[in-house]
C-alpha cells in the first residue's frame, strides 16, 4: 500500500514539472512574439516619419548640394578639442648620408637566395641600362620639343622676331636654337622664286652668324654649313668669301675644313685656273701643318667629275697619309662611280705591299665595288670576290656590311 503510493505520488511529481515547463515556454514564446511585433510597429512608424521628414525637407530645401556640403562639413569637422588645440611641430633637421643613400640605390633590388652571382650581375646591367634609355629618350624629346618651338616660331614669326622674343622672354638662346633658325632662313631662301626675298633671308641667316659670335658661342661647321653650302650652290664667291672670313676669324681651327668648301665652289664656278692651283698644291706641297688642308682639298675633288685632276692628284700622293680610313674609303668611292678600275687596283696593291690592314683594305674594296653604277648586284659580288683574289685577302666582316646595306637599298 505504502509502494503504490508512492509510486502514484512521483507519476504526479512528474506530470506537474512537465506542464509547468510547457507553460512557461508558451508564455516565453508569446512574450517575444508581442515585443517583436511591437518593435516593427516602431519601426514602420519611425521610417514613415523620416520618410515624411525627407520629402518636406526637399520641398523646403531645392538645393541638395549645399545641404550635403554643409552636412559633410559639420560631419568632418574637427572636434571641440582638436579645433582649439594646436601643437606646432618644429621641423626637424636630418642630416642624409648621400654616399649612404646612393650606395642603397645601387644595391636596391629584390634579394633572392635561389639567383647565382651571374644573374645578380645581368639584373644589375639591365637596371642600368634601362636608365640610361630612360635619360636618352628624355634627352631626345626635349630636344625634339625645342626644335619644333624654334621651327614653330620661325615659320610664324620669322627667324629675326623669334630671336627677338626669346631674348625678351628673359630664355637665352643656344647654340642648338641659333642652328635651327640658320636652318630655316636657308630653307626660305631655297624654296622662294624671289631673288630678294632670297636675299633678305640669307641676310637674316648671316645677322644670326653674328649674334652667335656676340654670344660668345663658337662657330662650328654645323652653324655655317647651310650657309656655306647655299652660296656654293648659287655661285656665290663674294658672299662666300664674306663668310669664310667670319668663320675664319672666330674659328682658326676651322681653317683646313674651309679649304673642302673653297675647292666645292671653284669646281662649282668651273674656274679651271683655281681648280689647277689647288691640284698642284695638293702634289706638290708635303708640309705636316698643311697636311689637313690638303686632304680636304682632295676629298672635295673627289666628289666632283673631273677624272683628270682626280687621276693625276692620285698617282702623285701617299693615299696612306690621310689621316683616317674614313678619308680614304671616299676615294675608293670616287674611283668605283667614274669606274677608274686600273687606278683601283693599283692602289689596293700598294696598300697591301705596306702591310695596310687587310679588314680595311676588304672595306675599301666593298666600298669600291658598291659605288660602280648600272652595275648588277651578282656583277657586284663577283668583282669583290676577285678582287679579294688579286689582293689574298679576306672578307671582313665590315665589308659583308656594306654589301648588305647596299642590296638593302636596292629595290630587287
Amino acid at each position: 500500500m505504502r509502494a503504490s503510493t508512492i509510486r502514484k505520488l512521483c507519476t504526479l511529481s512528474t506530470l506537474f514539472r512537465l506542464h509547468s515547463t510547457r507553460k512557461a515556454k508558451a508564455l516565453a514564446s508569446s512574450s517575444s512574439v508581442s515585443i517583436s511585433e511591437h518593435n516593427a510597429s516602431e519601426f514602420n512608424h519611425s521610417s514613415i516619419n523620416l520618410n515624411r521628414v525627407s520629402s518636406r525637407g526637399a520641398e523646403d530645401s531645392p538645393d541638395d548640394d549645399n545641404t550635403s556640403s554643409e552636412v559633410s562639413s559639420i560631419v568632418y569637422s574637427p572636434s571641440l578639442a582638436e579645433e582649439h588645440v594646436v601643437v606646432k611641430e618644429e621641423p626637424v633637421v636630418e642630416e642624409v648620408d648621400y654616399g649612404k643613400a646612393k650606395m642603397e640605390k645601387v644595391i636596391d633590388f629584390t634579394w633572392s637566395p635561389n639567383l647565382s652571382a651571374g644573374d645578380l650581375l645581368f639584373r644589375r646591367k639591365d637596371v642600368v641600362a634601362h636608365e640610361r634609355k630612360s635619360k636618352w629618350i628624355l634627352k631626345l624629346n626635349l630636344e625634339d620639343r625645342s626644335d619644333r618651338l624654334v621651327k614653330m616660331c620661325a615659320k610664324k614669326l620669322g627667324t629675326g622676331v623669334t630671336f627677338d622674343v626669346f631674348r625678351q622672354l628673359g630664355r637665352e638662346t643656344d647654340v642648338k636654337e641659333f642652328n635651327a633658325l640658320i636652318k630655316m632662313s636657308i630653307q626660305k631662301a631655297r624654296t622662294t622664286n624671289n631673288e630678294y626675298a632670297a636675299i633678305e633671308e640669307l641676310s637674316k641667316a648671316f645677322r644670326l652668324l653674328e649674334n652667335m659670335k656676340e654670344c660668345g658661342y663658337k662657330l662650328e661647321e654645323e652653324t655655317y654649313q647651310p650657309l656655306l653650302r647655299y652660296v656654293i650652290d648659287m655661285g656665290m664667291v663674294k658672299e662666300f668669301q664674306l663668310f669664310s672670313d667670319v668663320v675664319r676669324a672666330e674659328n682658326p681651327c676651322s681653317v683646313s675644313r674651309l679649304a673642302y668648301y673653297e675647292m666645292l665652289l671653284w669646281i662649282r664656278v668651273e674656274d679651271e685656273e683655281m681648280i689647277r692651283d689647288i691640284c698642284e698644291y695638293i702634289t706638290v706641297e708635303d708640309g705636316q701643318d698643311t697636311s689637313a688642308m690638303r686632304e680636304n682639298y682632295l676629298l672635295a675633288l673627289c666628289e666632283s667629275d673631273l677624272k683628270t685632276q682626280i687621276t693625276d692628284a692620285l698617282k702623285n700622293i701617299d693615299i696612306t697619309m690621310l689621316s683616317s680610313a674614313k678619308s680614304i674609303a671616299s676615294v675608293f668611292q670616287s674611283l668605283g662611280r667614274l669606274q677608274l678600275e686600273s687606278l683601283a687596283k693599283n692602289l689596293l696593291l700598294d696598300l697591301r705591299a705596306r702591310d695596310f690592314d687587310e679588314d680595311d683594305i676588304s672595306g675599301f674594296i666593298a666600298d669600291y665595288a658598291v659605288s660602280i653604277p648600272n652595275l648588277s648586284f651578282e656583277d657586284i659580288i663577283s668583282k669583290f670576290k676577285s678582287l679579294h683574289d688579286l689582293l689574298e685577302v679576306l672578307h671582313s666582316s665590315s665589308s659583308y656590311e656594306k654589301l648588305i646595306m647596299y642590296c638593302c637599298d636596292l629595290d630587287i
